[in-house]
């Protein structure tokens, strides 16, 4: 488990959280964490597209966006129970109201800007967390 931590990128900015529990699965380590509020950029996701929603966000987050404005990239990567959203976590910057309405403006309608829809859903802010191997078939799940 300890291994985990030793290929969290250095300088990445993550929410707050308090880790719950941990779980060793037969080929997978996890934590149950609690995080904090946040701020997500988010794009919906067809799996038969391929890579196409991490592009969209990606493509926001390094400057293709109305203001043409880089921003650091942060961890973790969200998806959606269902498979059917990928969030990226905003700079901690847009994380409170007041300073969300500041985030660079989508180029598309693809992504949009948003408190953590996953709060929004089931009032929790609870993560079962898979690190990521590298395969684009592994993602942070919310729990």
């Amino acid at each position: 488990m300890k291994d985990m931590f030793a290929n969290t990128p250095q300088g990445l900015e993550t929410p707050s959280y308090n880790v719950v529990d941990r779980r060793r699965g037969i080929s997978d380590d996890w934590e149950i964490r609690r995080y904090d509020d946040f701020t997500v950029c988010s794009t919906k996701m067809d799996r038969s597209k391929g890579p196409q929603g991490f592009n969209s966000l990606a493509g926001y987050i390094f400057g293709a966006n109305k203001e043409e404005k880089k921003m650091a990239m942060t961890t973790p990567v969200i998806t959606s129970p269902n498979n059917d959203e990928m969030s990226f976590i905003m700079p901690s910057t847009f994380w409170n109201e007041e300073n969300l309405s500041q985030a660079p403006t989508p180029i598309t309608s693809d992504v949009t800007i948003k408190k953590s829809s996953l709060f929004e859903k089931s009032n929790d802010s609870t993560f079962a967390v898979l690190w990521f191997s590298g395969m684009m078939d592994h993602y942070y799940h919310h729990h």
